[in-house]
């Protein structure tokens, strides 16, 4: 006879557990503690199973029934309740170990170690993943609970502080949800379905702020160089002022690209490109720039902190290079002094002039200066010419006398009676220095750091 929910609710705890039956296997268990679960027998292949339900009163004796036929539909389907309970408990368990996380370190090790990447662009990807996925919910999620609408609402986010930040974050989970499919961790790319729509792919950005005369140029080197901020962030600012280099090619410059007097040559593989096409840069150094390094190396003199770095930090580990955030916030501060720039609708200040300005101001003033001669100072950058063959070589116009005269006019230009490069950080300058031309001594001696 079928129970009620008035006899369930009546039954009492005894000494031993014992069962009260309904109908069709469906029975409630009654434990001496007083605690009631409802169990359903069943049968496969004429051995007997018990699949547990749940305890009443949380499921009713209406649900339990339910479930009762949940389980006989499983069974007409030819599946084992017991076992398809195990498999999805399985299933659950593998969505929880294969998180966004775990499968966004796997997609970026084989890219990383693939030689699909240099490791300048794997240390970058790494750390924007980090920050902007890895240490928010989304990181934690399982992959195959990540919706469209999950992926949208994180990149609005990223988007409102840095749109082309999540312009790149949608690009890199577009392709780790393929990685994912293609490894048979997740089943659809909500990266890619309709995303561009929100975050368009190309997300136009303005130029990098940069002053536009000479007059402006000096003091925007006087004020960074008035600041307080350690000697080594001070010297390979105005090496970057001086070579128009972009800011990671002075930060993390080598003594080894300094062997021959008066040249600077930049490895293939410290250059911007695509992996396998890029090209050595062969600078010409004017007085001033060699001077600049001629610094570097009596300050690392003095430290006492041998590197193979030119620009080695001052604190922390040995072996780093000046941190790229330090010279940023140094320039914003000697801007906003200087009245170098403007303040937005928010108040915030947005500078007129930052370290990768340096090279849109070389050229902006030199070829006013020098007419016609375009070739000469865009190969001094490294960038490739309209209507010049793309695989030229650099040096074929980097290493001409002309280029050279470039150097030391935008030197002569840029430094004039300007401090000389051991003025700057407070040191005597030896003997054998030759002096530059038109740098002055300072009469107080700044401190090697602060």
């Amino acid at each position: 006879m079928a129970l009620t929910d008035k006899q369930v609710r009546a039954l009492k705890a005894a000494d031993k557990p014992y069962r009260s039956s309904d109908r069709d296997g469906l029975f409630v268990w009654v434990m001496p503690t007083g605690t009631k679960s409802w169990r359903c027998e069943y049968r496969v292949r004429k051995a007997k199973r018990l699949h547990v339900l749940g305890n009443y009163p949380e499921m009713s004796l209406s649900a339990a029934r339910e479930a009762r036929l949940a389980i006989r539909k499983t069974l007409a389907d030819g599946h084992d309740p017991n076992q398809q309970r195990k498999l999805a408990r399985v299933a659950v368990q593998d969505a929880d170990a294969m998180t966004f996380r775990k499968v966004a370190e796997q997609w970026h090790n084989a890219m990383a170690t693939g030689g699909t990447w240099a490791p300048r662009t794997a240390k970058q990807t790494l750390e924007r993943l980090t920050l902007y996925t890895f240490t928010c919910d989304f990181g934690d999620l399982p992959i195959t609970s990540i919706d469209f609408e999950i992926t949208r609402e994180m990149l609005a986010g990223v988007y409102e502080r840095a749109p082309a930040v999540a312009q790149l974050l949608r690009q890199y989970l577009a392709m780790i949800f393929d990685f994912a499919i293609e490894s048979g961790k997740a089943t659809q790319n909500p990266a890619r379905r309709a995303m561009a729509r929100y975050f368009p792919k190309h997300i136009a950005t303005r130029n990098q702020p940069s002053v536009k005369t000479i007059e402006q140029a000096r003091a925007v080197l006087k004020a960074v160089e008035c600041s307080p901020t350690m000697a080594p962030v001070l010297l390979y600012h105005r090496l970057i002022a001086l070579t128009a280099v972009r800011e990671s090619n002075a930060r993390e410059a080598r003594w080894s690209e300094f062997a021959m007097p008066g040249i600077w040559v930049i490895p293939a593989e410290r250059m911007k490109g695509k992996q396998g096409k890029k090209r050595a840069l062969t600078l010409p150094l004017s007085r001033q720039a060699e001077e600049v390094i001629e610094a570097a190396r009596a300050l690392a003199g003095e430290s006492g902190r041998s590197s193979d770095l030119v620009f080695p930090s001052l604190i922390g580990p040995k072996g780093r290079p000046c941190e790229q955030t330090t010279l940023n916030v140094v320039m914003r501060g000697a801007t906003e002094r200087a009245r170098i720039g403007e303040r937005d609708a928010k108040g915030r200040w947005r500078s007129g002039h930052v370290p990768h300005g340096w090279r849109a101001t070389f050229v902006t003033i030199m070829n006013k200066r020098l007419p016609g001669k375009a070739i000469v100072t865009q190969s001094m950058l490294a960038h490739v010419i309209p209507g010049v063959a793309g695989d030229y070589d650099f040096a074929e116009y980097t290493m001409t006398p002309e280029a050279r005269e470039f150097a030391q006019q935008w030197a002569d230009l840029l430094l004039d009676g300007a401090p000389s490069a051991f003025a700057l950080i407070g040191l005597a300058k030896p003997p054998k220095a030759a002096a530059a031309s038109n740098v002055v001594q300072l009469s107080a001696k700044r401190k090697v750091a602060s």
